[in-house]
Formats: C-alpha cells, sequence, structure tokens
C-alpha cells in the first residue's frame, strides 16, 4: 500500500470517528440517489386510473381550462376598460366579474386536485411514480439555481473592473471567488425551496404522520448530498483553476519585484 492510499484511510477513519452521524447521513443519502420505489401493482394502478377517468375529475379539469381562459379574457378586458387612476361602472362591473371567476377557479381546482390526491396516494408515497416526480421536482429547482448563478455570475463578468493597482491575476481571482459565491448561494436557494416543496409534494399523496416524515427526512438528506458532491466536483475544478492562477500571479510579483530592485540598483 503506497503512502497516499494510507493517507487516505487515515483520514477517512479520522472522520468518520469524528462525524459519525453526518457520515451516516451522507451514505443514506448516496444509496438513496438510486433508489428508483417500489414497483406500483396493477390493483393500485386499476384505483388510480378509476379515479383519474371518472366524469368528476374530468369535468373539473374541463372547468379548470374554461376559467382560466375566461379569466385572461377578462384581465385584457379590465386593462382596456380601466382608467390610469379611476375605475368607472363598466370597470367596477368588469372587475366583480373577474373577482368571480378567480373564486370559481379556486373551489373547482380544490375538487380536482382532492380527487388527483385520492387518486395518487393508492400509488403510495414511495412508488415509482412518486420518486420519479419528486426527482423531476429536485432538478427544476436545481437547474433553477444553477441558471441564477450563471445570471449573476454573467453580470459579475460584465460589470466587476479591475483597480488601477491590481494585475489580471488578482482580478481573475476575484471573479473566480465572485463565481464560486454565486453558485454557493444558487445552491443553497435550491435546496431551501425544494425542501419547501417536498412539503406539499408529501402532503398531496396523504400518507401517515411516520412515513411522511420519513420520506421528507430521506428526499432532503438526498438532495443536501446531491448538491455537496456537486459543489465538491464544481470546487475540485475552480480549485485546479485558482492554484494555477494563483502561482501565475506569484511568478509576476517575483518578476515585478526583481525589476524594481534591479531599477533601484542601477538609479
Amino acid at each position: 500500500m503506497s503512502r497516499q492510499e494510507s493517507s487516505v484511510i487515515r483520514v477517512t477513519k479520522h472522520v468518520v470517528k469524528r462525524h459519525p452521524i453526518k457520515v451516516s447521513f451522507y451514505i443514506i443519502g448516496l444509496l438513496c440517489l438510486f433508489f428508483n420505489g417500489f414497483e406500483v401493482t396493477d390493483v393500485q394502478w386499476e384505483k388510480h386510473d378509476t379515479l383519474i377517468n371518472s366524469n368528476e375529475y374530468i369535468l373539473a379539469k374541463k372547468q379548470v381550462e374554461s376559467l382560466q381562459n375566461e379569466i385572461i379574457e377578462k384581465n385584457y378586458h379590465l386593462g382596456r376598460v380601466k382608467g390610469w387612476f379611476s375605475c368607472n361602472t363598466e370597470c367596477q362591473s368588469v372587475k366583480s366579474s373577474l373577482s368571480d371567476l378567480k373564486q370559481q377557479l379556486v373551489e373547482v381546482k380544490t375538487i380536482e386536485q382532492n380527487i388527483k390526491s385520492q387518486a395518487i396516494s393508492h400509488l403510495g408515497l414511495f412508488s415509482t411514480y412518486s420518486v420519479k416526480n419528486l426527482k423531476s421536482l429536485f432538478f427544476d429547482k436545481f437547474n433553477s439555481g444553477k441558471d441564477a448563478a450563471l445570471n449573476r455570475s454573467f453580470w459579475d463578468l460584465i460589470f466587476v473592473r479591475m483597480y488601477r493597482d491590481e494585475d489580471l491575476g488578482s482580478y481573475i481571482l476575484r471573479v473566480i471567488f465572485n463565481i464560486v459565491f454565486n453558485f454557493l448561494l444558487g445552491m443553497f436557494m435550491a435546496f431551501i425551496t425544494f425542501s419547501w416543496s417536498v412539503i406539499s409534494f408529501i402532503q398531496s399523496y396523504r400518507p401517515g404522520y411516520i412515513e411522511g416524515v420519513v420520506f421528507f427526512v430521506l428526499a432532503t438528506t438526498t438532495a443536501a448530498v446531491f448538491i455537496v458532491s456537486w459543489i465538491a466536483i464544481f470546487g475540485a475544478s475552480i480549485g485546479g483553476t485558482v492554484y494555477v492562477v494563483g502561482n501565475a500571479v506569484v511568478k509576476n510579483a517575483a518578476i515585478e519585484d526583481q525589476r524594481r530592485r534591479h531599477h533601484v540598483k542601477y538609479d
């Protein structure tokens, strides 16, 4: 066994002994990354499809679509009749109709969501259907956080300027640290928004209290493990860049120092 391998093993043992709970959760999260859910039986699908194909659910969906279209038309109409600082009789009538339509939409949506919630409750919170939808929800939040970080980093590249007494290497390092901060913030917000969304996701399946808590802990742990692992890989690549740029900065500083000394010597 080489020195490097023995060092890695020694460090790993030290980390496990110092942080057994954190390491345990990390391993659980890694295992959950490869969990695709329990297969749904034909009986479960039959109960689900019976509710989804019911006349009540189909009618509710059609009513939701119809009300949404009416609300769009009413909003357009309201924009035409509403004044800058006033609202005449016709405007008030349109506003009242729009308010009634929105209330109807809430009521019909509640009926639709209740039927759907009852249908997916037959599939189970740990089913392949649920896990697939949860993964889709997570990657939506993850990609949103990543896109926000990329957007902030783009504007940093445009507006961050070099100081007069700053060399190119130091400027590049400053930009890199800004990018790293943007991604850390983006991933943190992605985790928070995902964790919040998981609560309503669990409620839609109507599980028992213990089942819901276990699912929430596993879902958020898995999300945290994925994000931490992604940040570690991202940080390693950035670290390599910082190392190269840092060496260049040190060398340039040494060269500049030698030039100054040489100039002072001959003066």
